[in-house]
């Protein structure tokens, strides 16, 4: 982390309590990144749909894409659920653990997987709730624990179950069982929000980014795992560069699309 630029700090447990109180006496230490912070997604959705609509773009939430149609080798558009055709100079396929059915259709599988990941919300308003100061990875649990603006959220865990968004039970309690261990918190309140979400995860571990083989306007991004949030803002760039200016601003040639095919 420090030789690309992001200092770190550690704190022994002692120091480590004093600047987050709700540590219990069992963390021996922890590393403080001071450049790091944390985004309530769905505010962060929801703002970028705006001004993307303020810079012209139209979002259309309920829109299925089932078909992108290609003539001659280049892509067209799509066409929804509903039978609409959409026209399209280019196609960018951004539809996470959703991606593999559409990419087949262009004749460039991804095997990818959707991974589980659990969350549970609790309001700060409760004087039960875990009121951080920062927010916390909880290194050998892998679960994340992010203040928001009226809610603590406790995230984590990987499950490969297929592509479902069923809530199992003792998955959650693997959240509330890790804020146990490593805060002063022994009962916690009712959470107000349990949901789960689909990661896509890739055989080698890297993301996909870049053209679609075999198809002029067509791009494909997708495969980020846990770092979709993370990594977003650099991919929408890089994707950027490719359909407007034709080439990217680094070298991506390990996530290219077509490295899972057998030809």
């Amino acid at each position: 982390m420090e030789r690309h630029g992001f200092p770190l700090e550690y704190l022994a447990g002692p120091e480590l309590r004093e600047r987050e109180p709700l540590l219990g006496a069992g963390v021996r230490g922890g590393w403080l990144h001071r450049e790091g912070t944390v985004v309530e997604p769905y505010s962060f959705v929801l703002e970028m749909a705006d001004r993307a609509a303020a810079r012209g773009a139209e979002v259309r939430p309920q829109a299925e894409v089932r078909e992108i149609r290609t003539e001659r080798g280049r892509v067209i558009g799509v066409r929804t659920a509903s039978g609409e055709d959409v026209q399209a100079d280019a196609v960018v396929l951004a539809t996470g653990a959703y991606s593999p059915e559409l990419m087949t259709s262009l004749g460039c599988p991804l095997p990818i997987q959707p991974a589980k990941g659990y969350h549970a919300d609790r309001r700060l308003e409760d004087p039960a709730a875990p009121d951080l100061g920062v927010p916390c990875l909880l290194g050998e649990r892998a679960v994340f624990c992010s203040p928001m603006e009226n809610h603590v959220r406790f995230a984590g865990t990987l499950e490969f179950s297929g592509r479902n968004l069923n809530l199992r039970r003792d998955r959650l309690d693997q959240l509330d069982a890790a804020a146990r261990r490593y805060f002063t918190v022994t009962d916690l309140p009712e959470p107000v929000s349990e949901w789960c979400g689909l990661r896509p995860c890739t055989p080698d571990g890297l993301p996909v980014i870049g053209r679609v083989p075999g198809y002029s306007g067509a791009y494909v991004t997708t495969g980020h795992a846990m770092l979709g949030l993370t990594l977003g803002p650099v991919t929408g760039s890089l994707i950027a560069d490719l359909v407007i200016g034709g080439s990217a601003s680094l070298g991506i040639g390990a996530f290219r699309p077509g490295r899972f095919s057998r030809n």
